[in-house]
């Protein structure tokens, strides 16, 4: 339940994403949304780290296979890039959907899950 754990829990289970994304980062949430946005959201947080797909991939799975432009305003909404990690939906048709935290940040954010991935390519 959001506001119910202690803050040096969060914050243990943040240092531990950010040594080891493989065990990826469950925390409770309170973000506002549409309940397609929290869908939307939902399903990214379950892409493991290092893999990716596609916004066509993800408005399909959501069943809106015409759903694209939905589904990058629900990337553009989203406020917590470790959290929601909007840097695993790419877009092959426009920039980069995660441009809310801007292309860098998102580069950054795949290189750091890379290597957990592909252990032999660090």
């Amino acid at each position: 339940q959001p506001g119910s754990w202690p803050e040096e829990e969060l914050a243990q289970r943040v240092v531990h994403y950010m040594s080891n994304p493989l065990a990826g980062l469950h925390l409770p949430l309170d973000i506002r949304g549409t309940k397609f946005d929290h869908s939307v959201w939902e399903t990214i947080r379950n892409i493991p780290a290092g893999k990716t797909i596609t916004v066509k991939q993800l408005a399909a799975q959501l069943g809106v296979p015409l759903g694209h432009d939905a589904v990058r305003r629900a990337c553009l909404a989203n406020e917590i890039a470790i959290a929601i990690p909007c840097h695993r939906v790419t877009d092959s048709r426009r920039p980069p959907v995660a441009s809310r935290w801007g292309g860098q940040r998102r580069e950054r954010l795949r290189a750091l899950e890379h290597p957990f991935v592909n252990p032999s390519a660090s």
